[in-house]
């Protein structure tokens, strides 16, 4: 489970409005994240 998931569970269960923050902060670092690694994969492939 990655964090923004388990941050999306708590805001469910609480409706906690800092945790709904926290979820949307995680879910575009892990896109930027998956973003960066899908760059460096296909740059050394393009190699």
């Amino acid at each position: 489970m990655r964090t923004s998931d388990a941050l999306w569970e708590v805001f469910k269960a609480t409706g906690h409005f800092g945790a709904y923050l926290l979820y949307k902060d995680y879910t575009d670092w892990e896109q930027s994240d998956r973003e960066q690694s899908s760059d460096a994969c296909c740059g050394y492939l393009e190699s």
